[in-house]
């Protein structure tokens, strides 16, 4: 299953079938939170470490 049992952006669990990307700290998002915050920002949400590439 899932490292993390939510998006850290909008707080929602993940189920079976969702699309998440991890990033490289390790945390874990929803695919779409992650193509809109990453259009905004080159960190993680949460710790703020760079993202290299999904």
């Amino acid at each position: 299953k899932f490292q993390h049992d939510e998006c850290c952006i909008c707080l929602e669990k993940f189920t079976d079938n969702t699309l998440v990307h991890e990033l490289n700290c390790t945390h874990m998002l929803h695919a779409w939170c992650s193509r809109q915050w990453l259009l905004m920002k080159t960190s993680c949400p949460l710790c703020r470490s760079e993202v290299v590439r999904l």
